[in-house]
């Protein structure tokens, strides 16, 4: 089988499928007050209660082919259930992540009931250092789904400074881990810049808003009958965490780009494709 434009071009669609519409505009903030700051208002992380959040993504992958332009749309929620427990007497946590379920929105390509039961009780550890950085994330059990569903686990979390965030405070950090992309396994580098807003009040909770500002590269490789597919990429993520006082709790509203560019070295065939994906975490409050 000698693969082309069309064939790629379906593993790049297939890959982000799962239904869902094109992406909405975004809902407006609420209003919010803010807090007369002192010096002890720092955030940082510690052992908290559990905590269950919902993370919302939706996505669309536009790939130029020999026919034309193909999209795709994606929505997916994932609900977690997050705990934390001390490591001895130091600043570092084990961190929990168990997947409590996944839903997808109508239409696309729906994942398979094997693939579904797979994910019956999975669930990610790490360890979690002072600045919120995770080291040693391993998932239960193995599976191309689940890796790619392992970027999620990422992104529910700022990182911090190790002293904690306060207002004005602005921070910057670089961070190169393992990815898969659809069928794609390589790596990915991030480097962000951080900057700490006053804290809010909003529904009688104070809040510390975290802005994040994020430029990635990535890259990777396949095989699609008998030959080697390259990809790489570049793009940019901004996104605005809020992070509850003295709680795990966290809210976050962000959108990224991404241009993508899958290579068949053999052939020299080249083919582009863009995609464009926004993410909303809300906190599960019984």
């Amino acid at each position: 089988m000698r693969p082309n434009h069309t064939v790629v071009a379906t593993i790049l669609l297939v890959g982000c499928a799962g239904g869902g519409a094109p992406l909405p505009p975004p809902s407006p903030r609420p209003a919010a007050e803010t807090v007369p700051v002192t010096p002890d208002m720092r955030y940082r992380f510690a052992a908290w209660d559990s905590v269950r959040l919902e993370l919302v993504r939706e996505d669309s992958t536009i790939v130029a082919t020999e026919v034309g332009q193909q999209t795709q749309y994606s929505n997916r929620q994932l609900y977690f259930t997050i705990s934390t427990s001390p490591i001895g007497r130091g600043p570092s946590h084990l961190v929990v992540f168990a997947l409590d379920s996944l839903r997808q929105g109508d239409g696309g390509l729906a994942i398979d009931s094997a693939s579904m039961n797979l994910l019956s009780g999975l669930r990610w550890t790490a360890t979690r250092d002072a600045s919120g950085r995770l080291s040693n994330l391993a998932a239960n059990r193995p599976g191309g789904l689940v890796a790619q569903l392992e970027p999620s686990v990422w992104l529910l979390y700022p990182l911090l400074p190790d002293s904690g965030a306060s207002a004005g405070l602005v921070w910057s950090d670089t961070t190169t881990r393992a990815i898969q992309v659809d069928r794609f396994v390589g790596e990915e580098e991030d480097r962000s810049k951080y900057s700490a807003d006053t804290m809010e009040v909003r529904g009688g909770q104070r809040l510390f808003p975290i802005r994040v500002e994020s430029f990635f590269s990535r890259s990777g490789v396949s095989e699609l009958g008998g030959q080697r597919l390259e990809m790489k990429g570049i793009g940019i993520r901004s996104s605005t965490y809020y992070l509850y006082l003295n709680s795990g709790a966290v809210s976050a509203v962000g959108v990224d780009t991404t241009s993508l560019t899958v290579t068949i070295p053999t052939t020299g065939v080249r083919i582009p494709a863009q995609q464009i994906g926004r993410f909303r975490i809300r906190p599960l409050i019984p």
